[in-house]
């Protein structure tokens, strides 16, 4: 499930099983992350921020690339401040931005939900 907020510091206004956005901008609060960092607990601090296109249309997501925010990967004591492209070795390449994003659940009964893009 994705909850929409309102424009600037609203509220959320809804909460969706997909969502698909144009001129996508993926963005992480710097103080946000520092909080997370020195609390050691989770807090929400990144976000996509986008031109909606569609919602609870149950996009296929064949073809499309995986991506996610972990600001703590298993694998190291260090934070990571970026979306990545999901890849099979390695921390995979940075995303900032994209033409068109698809915020869904790889499946419908899966417990959590990424970005997919196109050709990253």
């Amino acid at each position: 499930m994705t909850s929409l907020r309102a424009p600037g510091k609203g509220r959320v206004v809804a909460n969706v099983d997909d969502i698909t956005l144009s001129q996508a901008r993926m963005i992480v609060s710097e103080a946000g992350l520092r909080r997370v960092k020195r609390d050691g607990r989770r807090a929400v601090h990144a976000w996509v921020r986008g031109t909606i296109i569609a919602v609870n249309s149950h996009p296929c997501l064949d073809g499309l690339t995986r991506v996610s925010y972990n600001p703590k990967p298993k694998d190291t004591d260090d934070f990571d401040p970026y979306f990545r492209v999901q890849e099979t070795s390695g921390p995979g390449r940075i995303v900032t931005e994209a033409d068109r994003l698809v915020l869904a659940k790889p499946t419908p009964d899966a417990l959590k939900g990424y970005g997919w893009l196109r050709h990253p």
